[in-house]
């Protein structure tokens, strides 16, 4: 954008050699197609030259190998050769060869029945544990004076606390010590309570007092099959798609993401999918609410978050659960991969005008909506101190993400919408010395653990404004919509308004 992309090809270049690497976790060994989550360059004085040291999970937090990446890397890639009109690096053999190998990670077969990229948590933005445990034990409560004494002394943390203070969250951790877990123990026989995918650490769910109207079962995060990865991972492919050669290596590939481009599109449109009501018991292939979703098992703030125009596409969608949380990044990805048909767009921006408090605020971009708070909490994050209500992954808000809400405004019609968000950023950012994110349920705060002079916030933050000034930009990130893949979306026979 800034007429230099000779920066762009370098970074693309050096991560590409990257994932050559032998790539281990411990005594495990990744698929040869991931690419790293970072990379840093350690200077030697004695030889006066420096080196490149890739991080491919082992550095991380919680040790999770990211997805994301080289869905980015493919992206940026496309990028540069739509900016530059330069086909001659995504036609390189390395490049095809780097094109292919993460291409064959992610569509590898295996015994998943859905189009849909299953992942585990923390392998994206979002890289800490932000899941509803997959099917969680729940065993009677005891009745022990100790547990009495435990849930009332929960009660009142809950009631006396809005946001959890370090000495609350280190009373909680005190609560939650080893005697209780040796107790779960003595009643599962396990150390490990969940079964499904990664769930690896003792819950209290047996021991704790559950609020009824506490929705356990409210999906599962970021774990499993989240908008963000779907949407990279749709978008991923369009590019790949648009870059490969069908040569002899690259025929078969070309073949295999056309396949799943058509399933995961069809699949994403329809059942991830949240606008109007439904309605239930209803029966042959013309019903809408195909898996019968009963509106009690529906959190209550859907009901008032839903405006009478609008939708979005949910956070999370497998087999008995659903996750109903609005998730910034992987609806915009999701209007710029064309993901998202023209209705769905438009609809995406209704949402965001009509809820403009609760996913702008005063600072854009909330990362999600709503947070999780309670004895949900500390189930989710294990009484993470960065996860707090309305804090840093748990809807806290992110200024990166403005120049992805400017690219989906721009590409909707909606500049008006970009120009209101980067007006509102432009009053705080420069003062609060770019900070990494802002809390509060208004964003209204400079996030008590962020980094200042964050270099993705000025990026975004510029990005955003580049853009607005020339739209044309929006060609190197946007994808138009491709019709063959766009499906007859009809509502059952039995909806009325």
């Amino acid at each position: 954008m800034n007429g230099e992309p000779g920066i762009v090809k370098n970074f693309l270049l050096n991560t590409l050699q990257l994932q050559g690497w032998e790539k281990r976790m411990d005594r495990f060994k990744l698929g040869e197609g991931a690419m790293p989550a970072s990379f840093k360059v350690l200077y030697d004085p004695v030889l006066n030259a420096g080196s490149i040291v890739a991080d491919f999970g082992e550095s991380a937090i919680e040790r999770v190998a990211p997805v994301d990446s080289g869905f980015w890397w493919i992206i940026l890639l496309r990028a540069y050769t739509k900016s530059t009109g330069d086909l001659t690096l995504a036609e390189t053999p390395e490049c095809q060869k780097g094109m292919r190998l993460i291409m064959s990670l992610c569509l590898s077969e295996g015994f998943d029945t859905f189009p849909t990229l299953l992942c585990a948590d923390g392998c994206s933005m979002i890289d800490r544990r932000m899941k509803i445990g997959d099917a969680m034990v729940t065993t009677p409560s005891r009745r022990s004076a100790t547990d009495a004494a435990l849930n009332a002394k929960i009660s009142r943390i809950d009631a006396s606390n809005e946001n959890y203070t370090s000495s609350t969250i280190y009373e909680m951790t005190q609560l939650f010590g080893s005697s209780t877990f040796a107790s779960t123990r003595a009643v599962h026989g396990s150390d490990i309570l969940g079964f499904g995918s990664g769930l690896t650490r003792p819950t209290l769910t047996g021991l704790m007092k559950i609020p009824p109207d506490s929705n356990r079962n409210n999906g599962r995060g970021v774990n499993g099959y989240p908008i963000e990865i779907q949407a990279l991972f749709f978008m991923s492919l369009r590019c790949a798609l648009a870059m490969l050669k069908h040569d002899a290596e690259g025929k078969d590939m070309v073949e295999r993401i056309v396949k799943r481009l058509h399933a995961l599109s069809y699949h994403m449109r329809n059942y991830f999918w949240l606008d109007y009501r439904y309605k239930t018991e209803e029966y042959s292939h013309t019903a809408v609410n195909k898996f019968n979703v009963i509106p009690d098992s529906i959190p209550k703030w859907v009901f008032d978050f839903m405006p009478m125009r609008g939708g979005y596409f949910i956070g999370n969608v497998s087999p008995a659960r659903m996750d109903f949380r609005w998730f910034a990044l992987g609806n915009c990805i999701a209007i710029l991969a064309s993901l998202a048909t023209p209705e769905q767009s438009a609809a995406i921006m209704d949402l965001i005008e009509a809820r403009w408090e609760e996913l702008v605020g005063e600072m854009p971009l909330k990362i999600c909506h709503p947070c999780i708070a309670g004895h949900e909490w500390r189930i989710v994050t294990d009484c993470d101190p960065k996860n707090t209500r309305w804090s840093y992954h748990n809807g806290g808000s992110w200024p990166v993400l403005l120049w992805l809400l400017t690219a989906a405004c721009i590409k909707t019609g909606r500049p008006q919408i970009a120009r209101r968000a980067i007006d509102l950023a432009e009053s705080c950012l420069l003062k609060d010395d770019w900070p990494e994110y802002y809390e509060g349920k208004l964003g209204s705060y400079v996030g008590r653990q962020a980094r200042k002079y964050q270099t993705w916030s000025i990026a975004g933050y510029l990005v955003a404004k580049m853009m607005l000034e020339d739209p044309s930009q929006l060609g190197m990130i946007s994808l138009e919509e491709d019709k063959q893949m766009k499906p007859v979306i009809k509502r059952s026979s039995s909806w009325t308004c």
